[in-house]
């Protein structure tokens, strides 16, 4: 028993389970705007699944931000990127912190909604590609800061801007 459609992952950003109807078996949008803040020292992690996920049918006009801390790590399992959203929420993360999708190759994975995803501070880490999926106007901002600098390794897709601060 239980919730079988979030067993491994780490927060599900999700309404209720829709048991009738055409839709049966998925599950309703978010009800209200969302906010994650992840704090120096959380962990947020999918066991093998992502260690956040929104998602949902119909989501327009809501919003889902992300605030991962410098010392903070959010972490994917194998079967999914580490922050999935899969909806066309409004979503914007701001990363300080570590994004790890190392065991699946894939760090952050958008949806169809508008995206903005700033990698800002000289500990900022992220493992893994990241997609500003399908909506065309997403963008993302690399702000390491005075003095301080950000590597990365792996794939960008997807965006409409992609922003380089000087470090």
């Amino acid at each position: 028993s239980g919730n079988a459609n979030a067993v491994g992952r780490g927060i599900s950003l999700v309404g209720n389970d829709i048991a009738g109807g055409a839709n049966a078996g998925q599950r309703e949008a978010i009800y209200a705007n969302a906010v994650v803040v992840n704090q120096a020292g959380g962990v947020i992690r999918g066991q093998s699944d992502a260690a956040i996920y929104a998602g949902g049918l119909n989501g327009s006009g809501r919003t889902v931000s992300i605030q991962n801390d410098a010392g903070a790590t959010l972490q994917g399992g194998a079967g999914s990127a580490a922050v999935v959203v899969a909806n066309d929420y409004a979503t914007t993360i701001i990363n300080r912190g570590s994004i790890d999708g190392s065991a699946s190759g894939k760090a952050i994975q958008l949806g169809s909604g508008q995206g903005s995803i700033t990698i800002a501070g000289g500990q900022a880490q992220v493992l893994g590609s990241m997609d500003g999926g399908s909506g065309g106007a997403s963008s993302l901002r690399i702000d390491p800061g005075a003095g301080q600098s950000f590597a990365y390794a792996s794939a960008l897709s997807n965006f409409a801007v992609v922003q380089v601060d000087s470090g």
